[in-house]
C-alpha cells in the first residue's frame, strides 16, 4: 500500500489549522461584540452653558471598543456639570463636551413662576421658549405693548403640580447671567408669557 506523501500530510495539517483559527477568530469577535456597557446620552438638546440635570440624560447600552475613553460611562456622575459645546439629542456625552468649572460658562439657572394660562400645555425640560413681557395695569400705571425680552431660552425643569388647578407653574430656565436682572425687572410691571419654539 502506498503511504500518503509528506506534502499531502502538511497540506492537511495547514488546512485543519486554518479551520481552527477561523473558528477561534469568529468566537473572539463574537465575544467582543457582545461586550456592552451603559453610557450616558443626551435625552434633549444641550446648548453651551446649560447645566446637566437628570432630565437631560438617559442611559444607553452600547458595544464596547475604545469608547470608554471618549464618552462618560453610566457609573460616572456628571450632574450639575456645565455643557461646553452643543450636544444633540440622542448623542453620547463626550468627555470633551462637559466641564466641571461653571465659572467659565455664561449661563445661570433662573427660577420663575408663571400663570398656567401663560405657559404652553405640556411644557417639558429641554424645550426652547421665548419669554415675553405683558404689562399689567394692576401692578404698574405705565402700560406698554407686549415685548419679547429673552429669546431661545432652554427649560431645565418644570414643576406643574398646580397646573391642573388653574394655579401657577414653577420653572427653571437656563439664561445668560447678564439677562437675569432684565428677567426679574420685567416681573415688577407685568407678567411673563412663555411661547414654545418648534424645532
Amino acid at each position: 500500500m502506498k503511504r500518503p506523501s509528506t506534502s499531502s500530510q502538511t497540506r492537511s495539517i495547514v488546512a485543519i489549522a486554518l479551520i481552527v483559527a477561523s473558528f477561534l477568530s469568529a468566537f473572539i469577535l463574537s465575544r467582543a461584540a457582545n461586550r456592552t456597557e451603559l453610557v450616558w446620552s443626551a435625552r434633549t438638546l444641550l446648548n453651551r452653558g446649560d447645566v446637566v440635570t437628570m432630565e437631560n440624560l438617559e442611559l444607553r447600552r452600547v458595544a464596547m471598543s475604545s469608547i470608554a475613553t471618549i464618552y462618560f460611562g453610566g457609573s460616572e456622575n456628571i450632574l450639575r456639570s456645565g455643557v461646553l459645546r452643543e450636544i444633540h439629542k440622542g448623542e453620547l456625552i463626550p468627555r470633551t463636551a462637559i466641564g466641571s468649572d461653571l465659572k467659565v460658562l455664561s449661563k445661570s439657572q433662573a427660577p420663575i413662576s408663571v400663570q398656567t394660562s401663560d405657559a404652553p400645555a405640556g411644557l417639558m425640560p429641554g424645550d426652547l421658549v421665548n419669554v415675553y413681557h405683558v404689562a399689567d395695569p394692576h401692578i404698574s400705571q405705565i402700560v406698554t405693548p407686549p415685548a419679547l425680552i429673552i429669546s431661545r431660552v432652554r427649560v431645565l425643569a418644570v414643576d406643574s403640580k398646580n397646573q391642573n388647578l388653574g394655579g401657577s407653574v414653577a420653572l427653571t430656565l437656563s439664561i445668560e447671567t447678564r439677562l437675569i436682572f432684565k428677567l426679574l425687572k420685567a416681573t415688577e410691571s407685568g407678567r411673563l408669557v412663555l411661547v414654545r419654539l418648534n424645532g
